[in-house]
């Protein structure tokens, strides 16, 4: 299991496109099932944890970046911590990025 006390100081952004997640937590307890297709939104010092199931792995594509906290993503409440999954299904374009 990935357990991360979000202690890194970027913004990740995790695609799922292969297996099921057992579960994806976050502060809170916060705690969402994560199927192919999904992406979801690691914050800065935010402590969550995921973990496939054992018998299939995953596949996930991740990329880092920096953010400014005037974003209008975040200004306007489309990504934030509480809220920080989204199923955008499978989509090869992403994967050949």
């Amino acid at each position: 299991m990935r357990n991360w006390p979000g202690d890194f100081k970027d913004y990740q952004i995790v695609y799922i496109s292969n297996s099921n997640f057992r579960t994806f937590e976050t502060e809170n307890n916060l705690k969402f099932d994560v199927t192919p297709g999904t992406v979801f939104f690691l914050f800065p010092e935010v402590w969550h944890r995921y973990q496939p199931l054992p018998d299939t792995g995953w596949t996930e594509y991740w990329i880092g970046c920096s953010l400014p906290e005037d974003n209008s993503l975040f200004i306007n409440n489309i990504i934030n911590p509480q809220n920080p999954i989204f199923t955008i299904g499978l989509n090869t374009r992403i994967i050949k990025a």
